[in-house]
């Protein structure tokens, strides 16, 4: 099932026990989630990797999303994939921006190359390896451009704070 906005548009599919939701777009105005969660349900999947911004409406949206999850399915566990880099700085700057138990799959890590003078985001994914839970545990990532190794450009210490309570 498809729904959205003008906006933002989500995929939500369902089987026994998993609910996915593919986020796509710009969540910038209310936006009412139907998805089918009952107590039944042990895994909700959130995918955004195409979700392009949120501002202050869709960031209160989302923690009614959050909070209607907590008490239609109480004992599911979040899984997330593919956060963008804003959406990991909104993880760590609001406290239970996704309330526990979550797991996170995957994320986009700020990068710069220096030989090409870009910044870009990098996806990092526990699908090559357990991910990491501070800047000296990420693998080497090379520039899609040129080759060469990129440098991380985040603050170490407060960026990885949305990993702390991962499964």
């Amino acid at each position: 099932m498809v729904v959205g906005n003008s906006r933002l548009e989500a995929e939500i599919s369902e089987d026994l026990t998993t609910v996915r939701i593919r986020l796509r777009g710009q969540f910038l105005e209310p936006f009412e989630l139907t998805a089918p969660l009952s107590v039944r349900t042990d895994t909700v999947v959130f995918e955004l990797t195409e979700l392009e911004r949120m501002n202050s409406v869709g960031v209160r949206q989302w923690d009614h999303w959050m909070r209607a999850i907590s008490k239609s399915a109480p004992k599911a566990v979040i899984e997330l994939k593919g956060m963008p880099g804003f959406f990991v700085d909104l993880f760590n700057l609001i406290h239970e921006f996704v309330p526990e138990p979550y797991r996170v799959e995957s994320f986009y890590l700020p990068c710069y190359c220096e030989q090409c003078e870009v910044s870009s985001e990098t996806l990092v994914s526990s699908a090559d390896e357990p991910l990491p839970r501070r800047v000296e545990q990420l693998p080497a990532l090379a520039c899609g451009t040129c080759g060469q190794q990129l440098d991380v450009d985040i603050v170490s210490d407060r960026y990885f704070q949305f990993m702390k309570k991962s499964l």
